[in-house]
């Protein structure tokens, strides 16, 4: 039986994956939409996921992070780096 409070972390992690996609639907340009779809996927924890997605996600963090997000006072759009190459 699932604990109380891994449903509320998987709630959670939910939550901020459902805001990376908002953030990937608007009209701004697409360093823009990468940009603020990165700020909520940085806030989760590794026990916020499934055990099976824990390495993936900390993978997905650290391509995330190798450029910070934002400035002190704003956030940084900054180019993101595709993972594929372009053919």
């Amino acid at each position: 039986m699932d604990h109380p409070a891994s449903r509320l972390s998987f709630t959670r992690a939910r939550q901020k994956f459902y805001e990376a996609l908002q953030a990937l639907i608007d009209v701004s340009n697409i360093d823009s939409r990468l940009t603020f779809a990165a700020q909520p996927l940085v806030q989760l924890q590794p026990e916020d996921l499934p055990v099976e997605m824990r390495g993936e996600y900390e993978q997905l963090r650290k391509a995330l992070t190798k450029i910070p997000l934002s400035g002190a006072t704003f956030y940084q759009v900054r180019p993101v780096p595709c993972a594929v190459p372009p053919s």
